[in-house]
């Protein structure tokens, strides 16, 4: 019987209607320079331009490296993600979008060495670029770097009541983690609105230590068609991030519950000041209660703090 030999790596990817971008991401993929088999899987979610005629050109030169996933309709964007993990047959899972790209030919090897070596370590991470797609212009993502993180570390500086890229362990393209390590994601991760690489992040992270690598090995598209940078309505943003972190709370057995509270305590000031600010008196009053039901100390130091700043208004 015939074996079939399986990659130690899978670099997952999503589409739809990237027909401008994927080919660059395809031949960033291709040019990785490794001492191990690896294969792309990539997911399309039914796109409706020539996303998979592209790929399935590249298919033809490299039909043992490339897997095509066609959606028959549109899942949505996490289904779709899932999809594509759970596809992997790698021991390691790289992810990259497929507007995204690496910028590193010896990437994978990097990160894939350090695993091999390091069995207390469920993932990696490593710097970035951002580029604006409006201008042209590249910067840094992270000057905040660091070396070694766990999962409450990541709760801590991931600040992802920012949505803040610099701010976080590191952007999704340069993200890679062990595979198998869960057996089934949970439901709530289908469910969540537009978010796949905090929740994800914060699950692999139950399982290991994260690693850091400040070198630059991919490039974020910033541009208005980006799926993570659509201007979603700020209040119902702002809730659908209060529920992915009660998830990341209850995933966890509570085991980080003061801390979490306080990030949703955030969330919930955040909602009230832009309440006020547009008039939606009773959404005010709501959010206030739930955020001092979550930590008094969050809204009671922002009334204080605008006290003070009043005080010092009028003694001028």
């Amino acid at each position: 019987m015939e074996t079939i030999n399986k990659p130690l790596v899978s670099i997952c990817s999503t589409t739809y209607n990237l027909e401008k971008y994927i080919a660059e991401a395809l031949d960033s993929w291709l040019n990785q320079k490794t001492n191990f088999d690896y294969e792309i899987v990539i997911c399309d979610d039914s796109s409706k331009d020539n996303t998979t005629k592209i790929i399935e050109k590249y298919i033809e030169s490299y039909p043992e490296k490339i897997r095509l996933l066609k959606a028959e309709k549109n899942q949505g964007m996490l289904p779709n993600f899932i999809w594509s993990l759970e596809s992997a047959r790698g021991k390691y899972i790289a992810v990259c979008d497929g507007d995204d790209y690496w910028i590193d030919e010896n990437k994978l090897q990097m990160q894939i060495d350090f695993l091999e070596s390091n069995s207390e370590f469920s993932s990696c991470y490593s710097n970035s670029l951002i580029k604006n797609e409006l201008t042209g212009e590249f910067v840094v993502a992270k000057n905040q770097v660091w070396d070694i993180a766990s999962s409450v570390d990541l709760l801590e500086h991931d600040d992802f009541h920012n949505d803040n890229i610099p701010l976080s362990p590191g952007h999704i393209s340069t993200f890679v983690f062990r595979n198998n390590l869960i057996e089934k994601y949970p439901d709530w991760f289908y469910k969540i609105d537009g978010v796949t690489d905090f929740p994800l992040n914060m699950m692999i992270s139950k399982f290991g230590k994260a690693k850091f690598f400040n070198t630059n090995t991919s490039v974020y598209r910033n541009h208005p068609k980006s799926s993570s940078t659509i201007d979603y309505k700020f209040i119902k943003m702002s809730l659908g991030r209060i529920n992915i972190y009660n998830c990341i709370n209850r995933y966890f057995d509570y085991e980080y519950d003061k801390k979490i509270r306080i990030f949703i305590a955030k969330h919930y000031l955040n909602i009230f000041k832009f309440a006020v600010k547009n008039k939606q008196f009773n959404v005010a009053l709501i959010s206030a209660l739930h955020s001092i039901k979550n930590n008094p100390n969050e809204i009671s130091q922002y009334f204080f703090g605008s006290i003070k700043n009043r005080f010092q208004k009028v003694k001028l």
